[in-house]
């Protein structure tokens, strides 16, 4: 609940209660002697819970409270380890061993409001990663073929949370990063060692792997006059009038739009002069009265695959399709090498039957279509939607699209889904539990096990 407070379900009616810590996760429980073994004992001691505490967490108002009897110092490095609540009957037996959920003392402990990720600041650039629990966080720099540059150790003052490291800018930008964090983890109850990018990044790598320094206030990185595009002005909020869409969708099928533009963020910044239809399309809506173009999700998603080489799309000709899925090789072999695309195949199936859903199932995880509500970086513009995902002309890319839109009178407004994230634990798409494991995830408070009914990993907005 908070660096003292703690709550235990179903322990109204027993009279011992500890906690126990380990930083090397060393904790077990003994079957034969019904009782735990390894690290550090803290005496739990019954209390009642504040009225703050009852209305910041009004869900566990009614468990049973205990005040962790510790020091400060304790207290904080019982969080970067392991942690066990065990509760024992009167003839000393352990009743129930649990992992503890902390967010509670984190925010207490090490609430930040300061700049994270990697700032340029004059010469230098400052890297910030809040990991209060972490044992260890090391700095890798990469270049843009992946290969490792240098490392270096972060260090932590122990009273925010955050590991920081100082480089310069004239030897930094543009460069790639991933940080190295040694944290335990309660999915695995372990200490773990993961490579990670940055959740603050402002440019990616290809598919995210790793985060780029880039600085925003650059030249290189706007188009001309940016800098003095401003959002049309607008009397009451009751005049906005909202047009929706998809920024792959906007020009997908659009042929008036050069190829290698469909589906891009390019294509919003194609002539307004009536030679490209979606563009005339957008224009017309402006001019109609529309005030505010809605973009669907455009941060970095998890779903669609970067690297062109990846991808393949209803219109493709369907061995590409077998090159790309054994399964579509194994189960459509017949129309591999048929020249047709994989739409005719699809029409070609018989509407009374399951067959052109089963073909599309094959194909809906290898195409560059997702609605992108599947976050995994919130910060950086989705590569997928770039002429080139690596690296920051995304960002480039993305602002022209936002001063076509404003050029066209037209004010741009994102869809945000800070609700849940595409993974958590150490799933390859996840970036936030690697780093702070159990505290940006809403975790049911009996299980552990993190909530979902937002579809996906519902994030823990609750938390500081």
């Amino acid at each position: 609940m908070d660096e003292t407070t703690l709550v235990f379900k179903g322990t109204e009616a027993l009279n011992r209660m500890e906690l126990r810590y380990d930083s090397k996760a060393r904790i077990k429980i003994d079957d034969r002697r019904e009782d735990l073994t390894g690290g550090q004992v803290i005496e739990l001691q019954a209390t009642t819970l504040t009225e703050s505490l009852k209305d910041k967490f009004p869900h566990l108002s009614d468990w049973p409270a205990y005040e962790v009897i510790a020091d400060n110092a304790t207290i904080r490095k019982a969080l970067t380890g392991q942690l066990v609540a065990a509760a024992y009957t009167d003839s000393d037996k352990l009743l129930i061993a649990t992992q503890v959920q902390i967010p509670g003392a984190l925010d207490a402990l090490y609430a930040y409001e300061g700049e994270l990720g990697a700032a340029v600041n004059g010469s230098d650039v400052d890297f910030a990663v809040w990991a209060p629990t972490a044992q260890d966080v090391r700095l890798h720099l990469f270049d843009n073929a992946g290969q490792l540059l240098d490392s270096h150790s972060m260090t932590s003052a122990g009273t925010d949370g955050v590991w920081r490291h100082t480089g310069s800018s004239s030897e930094l930008l543009g460069q790639y990063y991933q940080y190295e964090v040694t944290v335990y983890h309660p999915r695995t109850s372990a200490i773990e060692t993961t490579m990670v990018s940055d959740p603050y990044a402002l440019s990616l790598s290809a598919n995210g792997q790793y985060a780029q320094i880039v600085d925003l206030t650059d030249p290189g990185l706007a188009p001309t006059g940016w800098s003095s595009t401003n959002p049309p002005a607008l009397a009451a909020p009751e005049d906005v009038v909202v047009y929706e869409t998809h920024i792959r969708d906007f020009s997908a099928t659009d042929e008036t739009v050069a190829t290698e533009f469909r589906g891009k963020y390019k294509a919003f910044s194609q002539p307004a002069d009536g030679s490209i239809d979606s563009v005339a399309h957008l224009k017309a809506m402006a001019d109609a009265g529309v005030s505010h173009l809605h973009l669907l999700p455009a941060f970095d998603i998890a779903t669609v695959n970067e690297n062109p080489a990846r991808i393949v799309d209803i219109e493709d000709d369907f061995s590409r399709l077998c090159e790309l899925s054994e399964q579509a090789a194994n189960d459509y072999a017949a129309h591999c090498g048929s020249g047709n695309s994989i739409r005719a195949v699809l029409e070609s199936f018989d509407p009374k039957t399951g067959d052109a859903q089963a073909l599309y199932n094959t194909l809906r995880g290898l195409d560059s279509f997702n609605w992108g509500y599947d976050p995994v970086h919130y910060t950086v513009p989705e590569g997928s939607y770039a002429t080139d995902a690596n690296g920051s002309q995304r960002i480039v890319e993305f602002r022209e699209m936002v001063q076509s839109a404003t050029d066209l009178g037209l004010n741009v407004v994102m869809d945000v889904v800070y609700n849940h994230t595409n993974s958590s634990g150490l799933a390859d798409n996840s970036v936030l539990d690697k780093l702070v494991p159990g505290y940006y995830h809403r975790q049911n408070p009996e299980t552990g096990q993190v909530e979902n009914s937002t579809c996906c990993e519902n994030t823990a907005s609750e938390h500081a």
